[in-house]
């Protein structure tokens, strides 16, 4: 019984969240991250995403991040380059 309780709070947790993401807000820009492809050793990889913020507001010049991305434990073979992208919200109206 309390599993069905459980499940049933994590969907209404899950599904709230959802419907605020879906009001939205206002777009700020948006960030692109290419990670590289490579090969994974037996205690781990690690993973050098290059990030570029292209904000919604034209008038302002696109911004560079940097990162790494590691893990530990068993990560045995190959991973090709892949890409990431997030729209970047506010939940604020008078930016």
């Amino acid at each position: 019984m309390s599993r069905i309780i459980a499940a049933a709070a994590m969907a209404i947790v899950a599904l709230a969240g959802q419907a605020r993401a879906e009001t939205g807000g206002v777009e700020l820009g948006v960030l692109d991250c290419a990670i590289g492809g490579g090969s994974g050793f037996v205690f781990g990889s690690s993973k050098d995403p290059s990030c570029t913020f292209m904000p919604a507001d034209k008038t302002f010049a696109p911004e560079a991040y940097f990162g790494a991305v590691n893990k530990y434990g068993l990560d045995i073979g190959t991973t090709s380059q892949s890409v990431m992208r997030w729209l970047v919200l506010t939940p604020m109206n008078n930016i």
